[in-house]
């Protein structure tokens, strides 16, 4: 159909073909006013739409018949290759297999060790320790005396009203 130019049904036809489903389609004429039941070709226009708009999908979703005429049974050829659709896991397998079970009630699996990382902290188990325990004690006499040189102060303060500072 040739397009006429300046003519509504022209422009009409222009908007409908250049229409994509998405798209908005911009007023040609102007605001519809009145009773849209009594403008015939609008009625009709808006009839032709919705007629042509699918009310059911085929079972198969009608790709085989609709593209292009190709189906896969026919068209295909014996040795073609999808290089597309290679994937290669052998990371994420590697991943994987280096991740610890989880074992009940260990909770081991939420801090994401892996193998190496319990192995290593197994070697810690037969440390000795002594040296720093000696350490820690150390500290925590010296903070016993310190608790209580700082509560004889206090006393004292609190007896006179001034201390003597040595």
């Amino acid at each position: 159909m040739e397009l006429q130019r300046a003519t509504k049904e022209g422009v009409l036809e222009l908007d409908r073909i250049s229409a994509k489903i998405g798209s908005t389609v911009n007023a040609v004429w102007g605001t519809i006013e009145g009773d849209i039941t009594k403008q015939t070709d609008l009625q009709d226009e808006l009839k032709k739409v919705k007629d042509s708009i699918p009310t059911k999908v085929p079972a198969d979703g009608g790709n085989a018949d609709t593209v292009n005429g190709h189906t896969v049974e026919c068209d295909v050829p014996a040795n073609a290759k999808f290089t597309d659709t290679v994937y290669d896991d052998s990371i994420i397998k590697a991943g994987i297999a280096n991740k610890v079970d989880k074992v009940s009630g260990k909770g081991l699996s939420t801090n994401d060790y892996t193998t190496p990382e319990k192995q290593k902290l197994a070697g810690l188990s037969n440390y000795d320790d002594s040296a720093l325990r000696k350490y820690i004690e150390s500290l925590e006499e010296q903070n016993k005396l310190l608790k209580e040189q700082v509560a004889a102060l206090q006393n004292q303060i609190d007896n006179t009203g001034w201390i003597l500072l040595e």
